[in-house]
């Protein structure tokens, strides 16, 4: 079975064999639900958190 794609129909517990336009179609199929995910997600903000004050030692070395 090398290069043959097989499908369990959960209905029917049957093995079905895919060809390539299924392939293509459930990989359109695939990427459009997940750019619709990605364009409903909010974009995350990262921050900036500052541990501690940064201090200058260059006025110190005179």
């Amino acid at each position: 079975m090398d290069g043959v794609h097989t499908y369990l129909d959960k209905q029917s517990l049957q093995r079905v064999v895919v060809d390539a336009t299924m392939m293509d179609k459930a990989k359109i199929a695939f990427i459009e639900r997940l750019e619709k995910r990605r364009a409903n997600e909010k974009p995350v903000k990262e921050e900036h958190k500052i541990l501690a004050p940064i201090i200058d030692f260059s006025k110190y070395m005179k």
